[in-house]
This record gives structure tokens, sequence and C-alpha cells, in this order.
């Protein structure tokens, strides 16, 4: 899901509550909002930027840095961001639909329950808290919550804790 937002500050004092990071892969990705981008905007944490003041991001190559910078100095931000996964929102507000109930949506920050672990058998009914999505889609990377040990996972064999045989 692509999103638009733009926010004009009333001063250069004024923080725009944007802040940035760039994850293993080098994807430029918001870290947090706070401030002006939390009030009027839907940008959230985990969110993809693709384009800042109207340009692709690539188009800056100084990077996350110089973009960093032109967010302190700029009066008026407009970005755009891919939403890690654009179902949530319409998902709360069609919550009669109970054929989303079928599959299991996984979050950053889940806590699930690993099942169907041929490779690591060992590993069958752990406990895991959702890191991130993996790049390749379906995939996620995921803590074990007993040793803190991080591994990727199929989207297959996550679960519900509920759903502990």
């Amino acid at each position: 899901d692509l999103l638009w937002a733009s926010i004009t500050k009333p001063s250069l004092k004024f923080k725009a509550g944007l802040h940035l990071m760039e994850d293993e892969e080098g994807v430029i990705r918001v870290k947090k909002v706070d401030g002006a981008f939390e009030m009027f905007t839907e940008v959230k944490e985990g969110d993809r930027l693709l384009e800042f003041q109207e340009k692709d991001i690539s188009a800056y190559s100084g990077g996350i840095t110089e973009i960093k910078k032109l967010i302190k100095e700029s009066l008026k931000i407009q970005v755009r961001v891919l939403k890690p996964s654009g179902e949530q929102q319409e998902e709360e507000e069609e919550d009669m639909d109970d054929t989303s109930a079928m599959t299991l949506e996984v979050a950053e920050d889940d806590v699930l329950v690993l099942y169907g672990m041929d490779r690591d058998p060992e590993l069958n009914g752990k406990m895991v808290k959702v890191k991130r999505e993996s790049t390749k889609k379906g995939r996620w990377l995921v803590e074990l919550q007993e040793t803190g040990k991080k591994i990727i996972v199929d989207e297959d064999n996550l679960f519900p804790p509920s759903s502990m045989h």
C-alpha cells in the first residue's frame, strides 16, 4: 500500500518527527514517528521510504544522511512510503468478514508458536517473537523466546499460541 504524506512545520526549530533508519538490506525505513508526523499523517514505524520531496530516494546521492539533514532544514516535508502490509487498516474496518480469520496475519512483535519445522523438529512448539518480514515474501525473521536466537521461518510454520496442540 502506497501512502503519500506531507507536513509543513511552523518553523525550522519545529521537529518533523520523522525518524529514519536503514535496515540490513540498505532499505530506508521509518524508525519512529512523533510530533507532526504522528499527529497529521498515517506514516508508521516500519514503513519503507520510497520518495522524499517528490523525488525517488535513489536520487539522493547522500542517502539516508542527506535525507535526514533535509528533514531538519525543510519547512515542508513530503514523503511517499510503502506500508509493510497494506491489509491491516482495511481488516479492522471489515471485522464481519470472518474468512480472514482463516489466515494468520503475521505482524511485527507478534508472539507465535512454531510448528511443522521438519528441518529443525526441536523447534516445534517453541514460542517466537516476530521481528520483521524477510526480503522473501511470506518469510519472517523471528526471535526464539527461550534463547533469543534469531532465525528466518516460513509463514506456514507460524501459529497463534492459542492453537497449541
